[in-house]
């Protein structure tokens, strides 16, 4: 072959897809982790500030574990053989049959 797999271009293209969400929710859970630092109670009295920094530290936890799964469901799918299957490293030589 003198130019590159078609399988290749499939990863490159699937790894593009799966950074686009993976970076919008760390954004996300960055925004939830500055809220959360950022909320200041204005007293021991009150709980409504300490319930939206609970809230806010959830909620960043929360987007970033999703950031984190669609990073190992990204992974897995690529290194899986992507969208024509097979094993990993497996030679399959025509691509019509794998």
């Amino acid at each position: 072959m003198t130019g590159p797999s078609p399988e290749d271009d499939d990863r490159r293209w699937l790894a593009t897809v799966y950074a686009v969400p993976v970076v919008l929710l760390t954004l996300v859970s960055a925004y939830f982790c500055w809220t959360a630092l950022t909320i200041r109670p204005s007293g021991a009295w009150d709980d409504d500030a300490y319930a939206g920094i609970v809230l806010a530290s959830a909620m960043g936890v929360g987007a970033a574990g999703v950031a984190g799964a669609g990073v190992g469901v990204g992974g897995a799918r690529a290194g899986a053989g992507g969208r024509r299957g097979g094993a990993v490293g497996s030679r399959c030589i025509d691509h019509e049959r794998c």
